[in-house]
């Protein structure tokens, strides 16, 4: 979607007559609780919706398309590492709180990005809005993970241990634990942090992690020693992408000042992307025009058309031939999808090359299963058939 401000996007999995749009371009909330089956799709849908209403989309198939294969369930939704918790009782789910949940990403502000820190950090289920896997282990009681213990304690279990105890006394000052972190905090530099707002500390001193910002603020370490978290720009005002003050997360910076995204048929400065990845255009259109001239804004080309870059082609598609100088044009083409060759080509969204089939291969979140050491390529290493820490041993 729009790099780092939708970076963790989303999929539409239709409406329900219970919930979703209303037809007419309001919202509908969710009024029923949010079964465990249900959760991905009633927040996917529920995102969809903000990202329409902030102007970052107009296509909602399209988006259903893409974030099915790549989007929000399979980097921050409910995956499956906690089923067997869920199964044997260790955790429990309350579909009430799920469906606050929902409620919170749908009616969301557009200055803020819906995926919070903790949620690309580790999951949705440990955003402070998103509580909705209860523990049920007491402490002393064995656990994979601290959604397994009870509240207000954690799991110590260690990347190289096959599980650990639910212990409720302080946290170290160095945290070695896979997943001590209390909800709504981050592990960073093996401490736990609690993402701040405006005024807040942010950076490093002497190495040593001080603080993190929360999604509305931004990180100025103009300061020689830590930085200091500052409000994201608004429509209309000051921002710079390199040095100074960045854009909410539903704009762009453009000219000094930070602009909406830009329907079909309106002007841009191409090629319209930002050095965050964020487009002048809606996400389903590129920036029509080069360097030299101004573009327009336009639908993105499909298999076969002529293309300057990749950003020009629908998602999911390369642009073999292309110039990063523009000297020369390259042509649309499908990237390799799961379990086709990429011997000569990058795998698409969501995959990665597997070195001993060169075929394309999901990459999955920690805790989750593999087949190939690659599939944890962006979250630890493939032991046993799952995704764990960096140094983990057979437990087998």
């Amino acid at each position: 979607m729009r790099g780092w401000h939708v970076v963790l996007a989303v999929m539409w999995a239709g409406l329900a007559a219970c919930g979703g749009s209303d037809g007419g371009g309001g919202v509908v909330e969710e009024t029923v609780p949010v079964e465990r089956a249900d959760f991905n799709a009633k927040a996917a849908e529920a995102l969809c919706e903000r990202y329409a209403r902030c102007g970052l989309i107009e296509d909602r198939e399209r988006c259903q398309a893409q974030e099915l294969s790549s989007g929000f369930v399979r980097q921050v939704g409910l995956g499956t590492r906690h089923d067997a918790a869920l199964t044997d009782g260790r955790v429990r789910y309350d579909a009430d709180v799920a469906r606050q949940c929902v409620e919170h990403l749908r009616g969301g502000s557009c200055e803020d990005t819906p995926v919070s820190l903790p949620m690309r950090n580790r999951g949705i289920e440990y955003d402070t809005q998103c509580r909705f896997l209860l523990g049920q282990v007491e402490d002393g009681g064995t656990c994979q993970w601290s959604t397994e213990c009870r509240d207000g304690a954690y799991c110590d279990a260690l990347p190289w241990t096959c599980g650990g105890a639910c212990r409720r006394e302080p946290l170290p000052e160095f945290i070695l634990a896979t997943d001590a972190c209390p909800p709504g905090t981050v592990l960073i530099g093996g401490r736990c942090l609690t993402p701040g707002g405006e005024g807040a500390r942010c950076g490093a001193e002497d190495g040593i992690p001080v603080g993190v910002c929360d999604q509305g603020t931004w990180c100025d370490q103009a300061s020689r020693t830590h930085g200091t978290c500052q409000p994201m720009s608004r429509e209309g005002e000051a921002c710079d992408d390199y040095e100074g003050a960045r854009c909410g997360w539903s704009l762009f910076c453009r000219d000094g000042r930070c602009q909406k995204p830009r329907g079909e048929g309106e002007s841009c400065t191409a090629p319209g992307l930002g050095r965050f990845g964020t487009q002048e255009c809606r996400d389903e259109l590129f920036c029509d025009g080069d360097s030299r001239q101004p573009g327009t804004c336009r639908p993105r080309r499909g298999a076969g058309a002529a293309c300057r870059g990749p950003f020009e082609c629908e998602t999911g598609m390369d642009c073999p031939g292309a110039k990063s100088d523009g000297s020369a044009w390259g042509t649309c083409r499908p990237a390799p999808r799961q379990g086709e060759s990429c011997a000569d080509a990058l795998c698409g969204p969501g995959l990665v090359c597997a070195s001993a089939t060169q075929t394309c291969v999901p990459t999955v979140r920690l805790g989750e299963p593999c087949e190939v050491e690659e599939n944890c390529y962006l979250s630890g290493t493939c032991v046993d058939g799952v995704c764990r820490p960096i140094g983990a041993q057979s437990c087998k």
